[in-house]
């Protein structure tokens, strides 16, 4: 038998046995409660140097460590972005164009139908460059 999949939320099982020349039906009933996924989210405080692009790399993960696929997940470093997650449970934001600075960029993700919310936040440094002259 193929386990069925059910939402989250509160759900109501009735189970009534088969009668016979033996015995009576007897019905009983159970309440199955499903709860959202936990969530964590992930990612190292990067380095880098003025108009130098480097990603930073922020994985979603459920609580059992797979990866968390299409879910959107607001990154703010230095203005509000949406990015979806890749099949690796991914987004990767560009540091290009970031003045030199230390950053924190504030990741959120604000849950769905079955998973829950979670947030990070990663320390992102951007360098001077250093000119060359020729």
């Amino acid at each position: 038998m193929i386990p069925a999949k059910l939402n989250v939320g509160t759900h109501t099982l009735s189970v009534t046995t088969v009668a016979d020349s033996n015995h009576n039906p007897v019905t009983r009933t159970a309440t199955i409660t499903v709860n959202k996924i936990k969530t964590e989210l992930s990612g190292n405080a990067i380095t880098t140097t003025y108009n130098i692009n480097k990603d930073l790399i922020i994985t979603l993960k459920d609580s059992n460590g797979n990866p968390v696929s299409g879910a959107k997940l607001i990154v703010d470093l230095n203005g509000a972005k949406t990015y979806t997650t890749d099949s690796n449970g991914q987004v990767k934001v560009s540091t290009k164009g970031l003045a030199p600075n230390v950053y924190t960029a504030k990741v959120t993700f604000d849950g769905n139908t079955n998973y829950d919310k979670s947030a990070l936040d990663v320390k992102v440094t951007v360098n001077k460059a250093t000119p060359k002259l020729t």
